[in-house]
């Protein structure tokens, strides 16, 4: 593994730094679900950068940067419009600076997956201003943005008819049923993954008022339990021996079920 520089890593750092105030913007007037004084960017916050779990552990350089955006981004296709977007965009030209490359001005062109060019094109912009390289290839291949983006699709849930029928519209039990599945898992990837383990050990750590904790506790450890098979299986981590002792709880009670 290569060591990073000094340069390098205050390159990331202030990187991960920019990406944390546009999405803070992005999120700017939502709230948890089980708080509603909390500012809902805690929550990816936290998901990104909790130093004890599985995104710190099985992942370095490059993956463990895609992954920290990813996280701290996870959210904004699902819950943020293009107004949220651009929003971000106008504050970072603001306090950070247009540039030749990108321009002042959030242009992408209308089409279904506007809302995903737009945070590509943030993301890239944010690399691009801390000197870090946002391209993966030639010029006019795939950017680092991409690569982040295709992890946030992962992490999305369709909303509406699942496209291969896992569920309808309004059927939340067979959505939920479909969420926290070996299936959906194994098609994951290791990244994915990771952001996934951290992302459901927040929640079951922030649970809602009013809902059965030990059923809430099940469904966790069921999320949990597939994540770790798959991440043993398919990819050879081996994280059970070194995970929380609730996380284990939950895992157990999914399995006693």
């Amino acid at each position: 593994m290569k060591i990073k520089s000094k340069s390098e890593k205050e390159k990331e750092s202030m990187f991960l730094g920019l990406i944390t105030f546009a999405m803070t913007i992005a999120h700017y007037d939502q709230k948890r679900k089980n708080d509603d004084k909390m500012p809902y960017a805690i929550h990816p916050m936290m998901v990104a950068m909790n130093p004890v779990t599985v995104l710190n552990k099985v992942l370095w350089g490059l993956d463990l940067l895609k992954a920290r955006t990813a996280a701290l981004l996870h959210d904004v296709i699902e819950d943020c419009n293009e107004e949220d977007l651009t929003r971000s965009w106008d504050y970072l030209q603001q306090h950070v600076g247009s540039s030749g490359l990108f321009g002042k001005e959030l242009d992408v062109p209308e089409g279904a997956n506007r809302k995903n060019r737009m945070l590509v094109r943030i993301i890239n912009y944010c690399l691009y201003m801390c000197g870090i390289n946002h391209r993966t290839g030639d010029v006019g291949m795939m950017t680092i943005g991409d690569d982040i983006e295709d992890i946030i699709r992962e992490l999305t849930v369709p909303k509406g008819d699942h496209p291969d029928g896992h569920y309808k519209e309004g059927d939340k039990k067979a959505r939920k049923a479909w969420e926290r599945s070996y299936g959906r898992m194994a098609e994951m990837s290791k990244l994915a993954l990771c952001i996934t383990f951290n992302d459901k050990l927040y929640n079951m750590r922030s649970p809602m008022p009013g809902r059965d904790p030990t059923a809430a506790m099940m469904g966790y450890g069921e999320y949990l339990d597939n994540i770790i098979f798959v991440l043993s299986s398919k990819y050879g981590i081996a994280v059970e021996g070194s995970i929380a002792d609730d996380v284990m709880e939950a895992i157990q009670l999914h399995r006693n079920s």
